[in-house]
């Protein structure tokens, strides 16, 4: 019974976001803002909810998302990243991409930072995941300090003066296309999380919130799936972050 009326609240949910844009046009930018909130909640619910680890260097992944979207519009546009960045980007009239070269840029950037966020995760993650409680905590902070230092230090991207998106060329509805793209990663990662959360995979998950000494006791590969968890994590936020920076249009180590 239970199960029922949680699937008619979520065909209810969809029903609603589905039509959202024709019933509030004039708030887009929200809309896509909240599709980014939702996948940031997924995947810290993975860690910090599932799991029992809370995490402060989420923001690592999130900023990989967006500098990678970003860079490779530029390259994929043909242009030198390095001669975009120091004429400050999308605002010189030089630096224009055409729709295809929009959209494919976009496209590729996108599933790159997925993909780098997922293997970064994966070797972050064995190491770092190997702290518990405050600890780890702590040192997730680090990693989220250390890597706005890394990004002042690179002139290719910016450095301190942080880095424009190019501009969507005229055609291209940016807030519909970042909403409904944001809507399908939402329902698709909340399918795919609802379904390995009663897996095995999950179970472990749940077994080392509720007492990793015991799991690791009773012969569980705690480390193996911290270490995925937290990778899957990341996947998530590079997502968030290509969508956020989009919409927003610049992106700075701040």
């Amino acid at each position: 019974m239970k199960n029922w009326q949680n699937n008619i609240v979520a065909l209810i949910l969809l029903a609603f976001f589905l039509v959202a844009p024709f019933l509030f046009p004039n708030n887009m930018s929200q809309l896509s803002d909240l599709m980014v909130f939702i996948l940031i909640a997924l995947a810290w619910d993975m860690l910090g909810g599932q799991m029992g680890y809370n995490s402060f260097g989420n923001v690592l992944f999130f900023g990989i998302g967006m500098y990678i979207v970003a860079s490779t519009e530029v390259i994929l546009g043909g242009f030198n990243l390095a001669e975009y960045t120091s004429a400050m980007g999308g605002n010189q009239g030089s630096f224009v991409l055409t729709p295809s070269q929009y959209l494919i840029g976009f496209g590729v950037g996108i599933i790159l930072a997925a993909v780098i966020n997922f293997l970064l995760g994966l070797l972050i993650g064995s190491q770092f995941l190997q702290m518990r409680g405050h600890y780890f905590a702590i040192a997730t902070l680090a990693i989220g300090v250390a890597a706005a230092e890394i990004a002042r230090s690179i002139p290719i991207i910016g450095a301190g003066s942080g880095m424009n998106f190019p501009q969507p060329p005229e055609g291209i509805a940016l807030f519909q296309i970042l909403y409904y793209l944001g809507l399908a990663l939402v329902v698709m990662f909340f399918i795919f999380l609802s379904w390995l959360y009663k897996t095995r995979f999950g179970f472990i998950m749940n077994a080392i919130r509720d007492d990793e000494d015991k799991a690791e006791a009773m012969g569980l590969p705690t480390a193996s799936i911290k270490s995925t968890a937290w990778a899957i994590s990341a996947f998530v936020f590079a997502y968030a972050g290509a969508l956020y920076g989009s919409a927003k249009n610049f992106i700075d180590p701040s």
